[in-house]
């Protein structure tokens, strides 16, 4: 009789891909070998569109071309575990000359922060970055630009502090938001952080427009246009802004970053441009991006020939009912937490700003500086002024001018 021997099934068994940290050095071309798992680490990391390569890119591109860039990576296999795109150049700081690792992005960034996987695995992979920052050589401080408060960036600080490094943090903006949540009746209040003085005196505006005959037309722009964004750039510019120097076209850099973020915004489907048109002419307009159901306002012009009649605040509330009727869920007003954005909402998110300094006795001396001397300059200026105000006022007083009397004591009360 024959007989069969039956072998053993080999299991297949998954292989267990070990995570690895990486760095590379070289110029804004390193972003082109990093761009696809970047894209899928985006995505499965839910990040907005200030994390993909393409905006650190516009970044680099505007401001940093000529700086070098160094990128750290934690990887396991081809799965990109987390990223963090720096640039590595020598600074001045108080006459020292430190070399400074720093976050590819700035005031018009949007958003900046340690790009990782969620849950346990990601945070494994930011003390990975950690590990691997502290054995580069070559830097003196590392800073971290506008990271979200408590995000991954805050937990790279704290992997440098629990090694024995110096950090420091401070705030970088409060970033007001308007929130656009249903009522109970299912419909949008976009005015419900605000004043019913508020309310009134936006009531108020329209109506005295409406009384010169003017009727403007609320215009939502999502395709990058060269004409429409210049004839925004200009607007932008006759105002104080472009007095000052800060508007967008008194600085070259600046321009560029604007003009590609706008492509760049366009192409992920996400470019904004609100503005209140006047027979054909631009009278206010809003330049921003839309990402993870919330709208990004970056930049806003208005013609402040028509100041008085809040021009900016028509056109935030023409913008907020645009994005209410399409279901964004929140506006984000940008920037920092000024007067006239406080009067839409009471919300805002802290961004901060970052540093780790190095072992080296120049890194230490710069640390001393910012946490400890700057603080007490800081307490003497207040006080001089303070004191200069107080005497100003008494100078002020006139030699005539009667004092207020002294109290009257009375003679039988008195103790």
């Amino acid at each position: 009789m024959d007989t069969c021997t039956v072998l053993p099934v080999e299991e297949e068994v998954e292989e267990v891909k070990v995570a690895t940290a990486a760095v590379a050095v070289g110029g804004t071309e390193l972003l082109d070998g990093f761009a696809e798992p970047w894209r899928r680490l985006c995505h499965e990391a839910d990040a907005g569109m200030f994390l993909t390569p393409e905006w650190i890119g516009v970044y680099l591109r505007a401001f940093e071309a000529d700086t070098e860039v160094v990128i750290f990576t934690v990887s396991a296999g081809e799965r990109l575990l987390a990223i963090l795109p720096l640039t590595r150049k020598w600074i001045w700081f108080r006459g020292m000359r430190l070399r400074e690792l720093k976050g590819a992005a700035n005031v018009h960034s949007m958003a900046f922060d340690v790009l990782r996987v969620p849950g346990p695995e990601g945070e494994d992979a930011v003390a990975a970055i950690w590990s691997e920052i502290r054995r580069f050589r070559g830097w003196h401080v590392l800073h971290l630009p506008s990271f979200p408060e408590g995000g991954a960036s805050q937990a790279l600080l704290d992997c440098a502090a629990r090694d024995g490094y110096v950090t420091m943090t401070d705030v970088f903006a409060d970033s007001p938001f308007v929130p656009l949540q249903p009522g109970k009746d299912g419909r949008v209040d976009v005015l419900s952080g605000g004043s019913r003085h508020f309310r009134h005196e936006l009531r108020r505006w329209r109506r005295q427009l409406e009384e010169q005959g003017r009727d403007f037309t609320f215009v939502r722009q999502t395709s990058a246009e060269p004409e429409m964004l210049e004839r925004f750039f200009e607007l932008e510019a006759a105002g104080w802004k472009g007095e000052e120097g800060t508007a967008i076209r008194c600085s070259r850099e600046t321009l560029r970053y604007y003009r590609d973020a706008a492509r760049v915004a366009a192409a992920q489907g996400g470019f904004a441009l609100h503005t209140l048109e006047d027979n054909g002419q631009m009278v206010a307009g809003c330049f921003g991006a839309e990402t993870q159901n919330v709208f990004h306002g970056m930049k806003l012009a208005y013609d402040e020939n028509l100041r008085r009649y809040g021009l900016g605040h028509l056109l935030t509330q023409s913008l907020l009912e645009d994005c209410a009727a399409r279901g964004i869920a929140e506006v984000s007003l940008g920037g920092k937490f000024d007067d006239y954005k406080r009067r839409w909402t009471r919300e805002y998110r802290r961004n901060l700003n970052g540093f780790v300094f190095s072992h080296a006795l120049r890194s230490q001396i710069v640390h001393y500086e910012r946490s400890k001397l700057f603080p007490v300059l800081r307490r003497w200026i207040e006080a001089l002024r303070s004191r200069l105000q107080q005497t100003s006022h008494s100078k002020a007083q006139r030699p005539g001018q009667k004092r207020p009397a002294p109290p009257v004591v009375n003679p039988t009360t008195e103790k």
